[in-house]
């Protein structure tokens, strides 16, 4: 069993990777949450909300563990700019003894986001990100030089 956390700013392609994995995985094994799944209204539409922002993040925690409790692999797919974003999902995956693994998606497809993010707050979200190097256990945390 395992938690996948997977990175990257909007548009990058972190839900069709999700929706990727969970396609080609036996059926009811892997879910994947993101806090946009909680961002609908009573229609049932995307409608991001900031003031929401916080319980959806809340929801997609609280699956997750609940999805791993019960023996079934988690993919969660957020931006996690911010390494404090991702220590809630360190933590779940070894309360329910998980495996953790993290990856970062780039978009070098050339697409925009599907939910209409707005270019600024695409730029905002890369001058956020924190990249953890792990060379052989040595913690290194820094942020992501664009170009």
């Amino acid at each position: 069993m395992f938690l996948l956390i997977v990175r990257g700013a909007s548009g990058s392609g972190k839900t069709s990777f999700a929706n990727l994995l969970v396609d080609h995985s036996p059926p009811d094994q892997v879910r994947h949450f993101s806090a946009d799944d909680y961002m609908v209204n009573e229609n049932g539409e995307y409608d991001f909300d900031f003031n929401r922002l916080d319980y959806c993040h809340r929801r997609c925690e609280e699956d997750t563990f609940d999805s791993l409790s019960n023996g079934v692999s988690v993919v969660v797919h957020n931006t996690f700019t911010r390494e404090s974003e991702i220590i809630p999902y360190k933590e779940i995956a070894e309360r329910t003894g998980a495996r953790f693994i993290s990856v970062i998606i780039e978009n070098r497809h050339e697409s925009s986001s599907v939910h209409a993010v707005p270019e600024q707050t695409v730029m905002k979200q890369a001058e956020r990100f924190t990249l953890q190097l792990t060379p052989y256990g040595k913690q290194q945390i820094g942020k992501i030089q664009r170009i």
